[in-house]
Order: structure tokens, then sequence, then C-alpha cells
């Protein structure tokens, strides 16, 4: 008696599952991945290929989630630096705590191996032929693929007065950069960072601590203005100050000239300052570049869907690239959100990139700062703010209502509500008098 059997793979379960028309009895072989054997008699499956362009946290996100959710696809990871993925958020540490490239690696070399992902190091995409399902390198190397992931991140922004410039005004987004820094640092006595956000904050700290006279300019009347309030804001401020870092605020710069023995800074009140080094530190820009250049859908960013799809339905973008529901976070942990929502569709999934509530952690200058969602500082009539501790006045934590619903939090020199004021506010939910 002829036997017809239809053999079926279900991609969540990890099974081969085959269909027996005899008596509608179902048979079941189990597929075991975990030691690569194949059901007697089932077919094989054809492994897809998954390129992720871009070695960020959200490129190895990506790689992770693809193969922890399918472990026969071909993963292949270009990166466009010649070195493994690292912590970015980590680099201006190793102006002054010494941080060697090891103790910034995300993952040991070995792991890439252990994983069956291929690590391409200092690989850079110069194009994408979308009809062959290809991309091909700066060097000529050809890959193809079934689906790709673009995690090509951003480019720090630098203003149009800042056309031609030497090697003494800098950004910081690589290790290359890092590298470079600390090297005009050891002939450079006095630094300008352009920027008073997390990230200019953080940096100017560490250049201080390096040893250098640091000043720090900043357009805004107040530090750090949307995660923090006024009060908080001005202890920052004589934090900063008390650290021996001048601080200009509500200023910009409006020209820079450099000459063989310094720069000088013109601020927009008139003011001069002179420098052996500037460091821009004033926003990011997506890099979008690869995507334009094949037609898909772009505005600030890569436009994705709830699925980090775009426009092409083989192709998915994350991180920094990636602008979701029109917003670009430009946030370390919602870039590697992003990047685990898109390789597990890569490989088939069906996961939503679930909109994360912003939140701020901030640890320099002797302060441990925590906020998360809206900072209220003037309330209205169906807003509360609520004092959770106050031990002083350089240590507190406030919760911030909405119609009785908490909204944002703010924890100054005090962690140890961290986890349950995230809870409240990312379920919106009631406050009681309880935590």
């Amino acid at each position: 008696m002829l036997i017809k059997k239809k053999w079926v793979y279900d991609l969540k379960k990890r099974q081969w599952y085959t269909f027996s028309f005899i008596n509608l009895k179902l048979s079941i072989y189990i597929f075991n991945l975990e030691r690569g054997k194949r059901a007697p008699g089932a077919p094989l499956r054809m492994s897809k290929k998954i390129i992720v362009v871009g070695g960020g946290v959200a490129g190895l996100a990506a790689a992770e989630a693809a193969r922890k959710n399918d472990e026969l696809a071909e993963i292949t990871l270009i990166c466009g630096e010649s070195v493994p993925p690292y912590n970015r958020t980590q680099l201006s540490h190793i102006f002054h705590e010494n941080k060697t490239l090891d103790k910034l690696l995300l993952k040991p070399l070995h792991w890439f191996s252990d994983n069956k992902i291929q690590l391409k190091m200092g690989e850079l995409v110069k194009e994408i032929l979308p009809e062959k399902k290809q991309l091909v390198t700066l060097t000529g190397s050809i890959y193809t693929y079934d689906v790709l992931i673009l995690a090509t991140g951003a480019i720090n922004y630098l203003p149009p007065i800042v056309k031609d410039h030497g090697p003494r005004v800098a950004t910081l987004r690589n290790i290359e950069d890092a590298t470079e820094i600390r090297l005009a640092c050891l002939g450079a006595n006095r630094v300008i960072v352009v920027g008073g956000g997390l990230l200019g904050l953080e940096a100017a700290f560490s250049l201080k601590q390096y040893g250098n006279k640091v000043s720090v300019v900043e357009l805004a009347p107040t530090l750090l203005p949307k995660q923090t309030n006024e009060k908080t804001s001005l202890q920052i401020q004589n934090a900063v100050i008390q650290s021996g870092i001048d601080l200009f605020l509500g200023e910009s710069v409006t020209a820079i000239d450099e000459s063989d023995s310094s720069i000088t800074v013109t601020l927009a009140s008139g003011k001069k300052l002179t420098s052996d080094l500037v460091l821009f530190s004033i926003g990011i820009r997506a890099n979008t570049l690869l995507a334009k250049n094949i037609g898909l859908a772009t505005n600030k960013g890569i436009i994705v869907n709830d699925f980090m799809q775009t426009s092409d339905p083989n192709i998915f973008a994350c991180g920094d690239c990636a602008e979701a529901s029109g917003v670009i976070y430009g946030l370390w942990a919602i870039a590697q959100k992003q990047g685990t929502v898109a390789g597990t569709n890569a490989v088939g999934g069906q996961n939503k990139f679930v909109p994360w509530i912003p939140r701020t952690v901030f640890n320099s200058f002797g302060i441990n700062l925590f906020s998360i969602g809206e900072i209220i500082s003037m309330p209205k009539d169906n807003e509360q703010i609520v004092i959770l501790e106050e031990n002083s006045e350089s240590s507190f934590g406030q919760l911030y209502l909405r119609n009785g619903k908490a909204v944002g939090a703010l924890l100054f020199n005090t962690t140890k509500l961290v986890g349950k004021v995230t809870k409240l506010v990312e379920n919106n939910s009631p406050f009681t008098s309880e935590l």
C-alpha cells in the first residue's frame, strides 16, 4: 500500500511533522536541533542566508536573535570597523580609566565561532543589489542574502561652520575616535567640549580626570533639561563647576579658527575661548546612505514598521539608523531591543517592537542620576509630584503622576527604588502609598 507523506517544519517549535494519510494517523518525528539530528527520512530544509550590516549593539543583537530562533541559518555579521562589536557608551572611559578594547567587547571573539556566526571585520559595504539579493564591499567581496538587516547606526553631527577641520576638531563615535582624542590630549592642555548633554558631560568629566583644563559650551540655559527638573539641573551644574570645569550655558559656537599653536572658538555672545582641542557632542544623524541608494523609504532614518521591516520585505533595519513610528531613539537599550526584533523576524518570527519609555542613567561628577518618562516641574490640575524619598538636598526621589497614574520618575543619588518606579511608569500604573 502506498503511503503518502507530507513533511512540514514548524519554525517556532523547531520540529519536523510528517502527515501520514492512512487512517488519518498523524506521525510526529522530532527534529532535534540541539543535537543536529534530522528526523528519519525527513527532507533537508534549505538554510536561510542572513546578512547583518553593522557591528554595533543593534547588529549584534540581530545576529544573536537570528541564531537563537534558527539554528540552521547561515548568518554573517559585517563590521565596518576592524574590531569585534564593543560597548560604545564606555568610549569616554578610555581617557581616564585606561580601558583597553578587550574590556569594552560585548562578546569574546570565540562566541561568534561557537554560535556559527561569520564575523567579517574591516569590511565596508559599497552598494546593495536588491534585485540580485547581493551586496558588494569596498574590497570587492560579494555576499548573497535571503534576508538583509541594516544596522548601520548613525554619524555624529557637525555644524556647517566646521567644514575642513584637522585632527584637533573631533567627535567621539568609535574606538578610532577615542584613540585619536587620547593621543591628541597628550599634547593638549585645554579642551573645549561643545554640547552639554549626557555624552558631552561624560566626555568632559573623563577629559578632566585625564588632566586637561576643560570648558563646556551648551546651547540650553540649563543642563539636561529633558532628563531632570530645575533643582536637579542646578545641582549638576554646581557639581560640574566645582570639578574645575568652566561652563558656558545659553551659548553656541559661531566660528572656529585654527592656528599652528591653538584653536580660537568664538561664541554667540562674542566671547572667545582658546583651546588645543575641540570635541563636538551635539547629536547624531542616522546613516541612511545605503538605504537611500536603493530607494528604500527614508525620512530622518530608514522607515520601518512594527516588525522592523523596511519598504523592501526582504530588508530589515534596526538601531540608530531606523525610524520607527516617526522616532529615531538614538538610545543604546532601544537599539538592542530593535535588533532582537529584527533578527527574530528575519528568520520567520512575528515579533513587534513596542515603543520604549526613554530613561536616563548618569554617573559622573559624584552624581548618580536615574530618570524615566516625563519629568514634571510645574504640575497642572491633573498632575502631581509625589516625594518618594528625601534624605537631604543631595539625595531624593520623585514620582510624577497624571490623573493618578505614573508617567515619570526622578531619582537623585539614590538607587534602591529604580526597579519599582520603572515598573510603575512602564505600566502607567496608579500610585499607592506603598512602594
